[in-house]
Order: structure tokens, then C-alpha cells, then sequence
């Protein structure tokens, strides 16, 4: 029996996976109208939360702006379907913010997941454990993007590194071939295990890779006894997504500003 509504899901979302949570090797600063993570020597800023009205929220773009200008640093800010005020994405494309793809956030209650969540369905699922041999991520994530995503592993060796019972790191094989990677991310504290990644090689689509790393994923996260999973789901992996009990809660936008971007203000 359902016993979380969506508005609760959301109130719940918000507090713990928005305004509290904190990531290994960011620095979280948080001013009265928005909470920031970066890390300068990787380039790697976010806004995760805001809490502005029609009268400040173009000062505080305007602020954020010359905050991560002055440090010679883009930065994403994460909109959210309900943040305020309601037309907080036109704002922030007057001041030269880019808009990419939309995403669904969907969250599952462990305790309303169905059995099927947490079968591999015969899959070769892998943990990849040791921050320096990641090669397998490398060629799943270059092969999926069309580029060379070894910086980005890079970074996620780091974090493994860092903070090793943070991070979990999975890959599916087919004939001991790397085919789909995903990883999950648990914080100190949080109810909630944020699925990522989710990637597969083009070649090995359909035969139930992604699910079966959502499994490994979700299986651990249950032993750990945690509350809820999260997903920033993208179009192709939200109804596999829902098919195995997730609900969608809410939307949002990546917004990119890089300084020397084009302002209409």
C-alpha cells in the first residue's frame, strides 16, 4: 500500500537531498537565498537550492553571475519545476544561461518497492572497487557520449578515493565485455541513495543491462537500510524507471552559465 503522497515525496526531496545534503570533495556554502557546491581545481559548481521571490531573484542571478566570474568558473544551476519565483528559467536565460535537457526526478519509498526492483535477471553485474582501475567506466561512458570521458572518471576516482563508503560503482558485461556502468551515491545522514550513470553502449540496448545495474544499485542500497532511492531520470529511463515503482515527483532543468556568455539584461 502506497502510504507517501507526492507532495510529501517532494517536502521530503527537498529538505534532504536539496538544502542538507553535502558531497565528497565540494565545499558547501550557503547564503540566505541559495546553497552552492564547487570545487575549484576541477571546475566542478552547482546551485542544488534557492529561495527567491519576484523583487531579488534577478539580483541574485546577477550575484552568482559575478561570484563564479570572478573565480574564472562556470557553474550549473539546478531548477527545479517548483521553485519560485515561477519564472525563475526566463530569468535566468536573460542573464545568459544556457537551458539543457529536461529531466524527471523520481523517487521510490524501499518499502513499496516491488521484487522485481531487485532482480540482476542473470546479468554479470560488477562493483569496481579500486579507484585506479576504472578503465571499464572510461570505455562505457566514451563509447555512450562520443567523447573522451576520462577526465570525468577521473573525478569520480577521486571521490571513490575520498570517500569509499559513499560512492558504488557498477558495471554490466556481456561476454566479459564492459556494456553498462552506473553508480550510487549515499551521504551522511540522508534517508535517500541517488542513482547516476545509468549508461549503456548502443550495441547492448534492450537486453535489460540498465535495469539489472539499477538492481545491483538497489540492492545495496537496501542492505544499508536506507529509505528512498532518487533518479534525475531521463527521457529513455524514466518509464523503465516507473515500470519498477518509482514516482515522479517534480522536474528540472540544468542551467549553464560559462563568463563571457551572451545577457538580453
Amino acid at each position: 500500500m502506497t502510504t507517501w503522497n507526492k507532495a510529501a515525496l517532494l517536502a521530503t526531496f527537498d529538505e534532504d537531498q536539496r538544502r542538507r545534503l553535502t558531497y565528497p570533495l565540494l565545499q558547501r556554502e550557503a547564503t540566505p537565498y541559495i546553497i552552492r557546491h564547487r570545487d575549484e581545481a576541477n571546475g566542478v559548481n552547482f546551485i542544488t537550492y534557492s529561495h527567491l521571490n519576484a523583487d531579488n531573484a534577478d539580483d541574485v542571478i546577477r550575484g552568482e553571475i559575478a561570484f563564479f566570474t570572478a573565480l574564472g568558473q562556470h557553474f550549473e544551476w539546478k531548477l527545479y519545476a517548483h521553485d519560485q519565483p515561477s519564472d525563475l528559467q526566463a530569468r535566468l536565460v536573460a542573464q545568459g544561461f544556457s537551458i539543457e535537457d529536461e529531466e524527471a526526478i523520481v523517487v521510490l519509498p524501499l518499502a513499496e518497492a516491488p521484487p522485481a526492483l531487485y532482480d540482476l535477471g542473470g546479468v554479470d553485474v560488477r562493483r569496481l572497487t579500486d579507484p585506479d582501475d576504472l578503465e571499464a567506466l572510461v570505455t562505457i561512458e566514451s563509447a555512450v557520449w562520443g567523447e573522451d570521458e576520462s577526465a570525468h572518471v577521473q573525478h569520480l576516482s577521486a571521490e571513490l578515493r575520498a570517500a569509499p563508503d559513499l560512492l558504488s560503482i557498477y558495471a554490466a558485461y556481456v561476454d566479459g565485455k564492459p556494456a553498462c556502468c552506473g553508480w550510487v551515491r549515499f551521504a551522511p545522514g540522508s534517508a535517500f541513495a541517488g542513482l547516476w550513470g545509468g549508461s549503456t553502449v548502443a550495441a547492448y540496448r534492450g537486453r535489460g543491462l540498465y535495469r539489472a545495474v539499477v538492481a545491483a544499485r538497489a540492492r545495496e542500497a537496501r542492505d544499508r537500510g536506507i529509505t528512498f532511492l532518487n533518479v534525475d531520470a531521463s527521457a529513455m529511463s524514466r518509464p523503465i524507471l516507473e515500470r519498477l515503482g518509482f514516482q515522479t515527483i517534480t522536474h528540472s532543468w540544468p542551467c549553464v552559465y560559462r563568463p563571457g556568455a551572451s545577457s538580453s539584461t
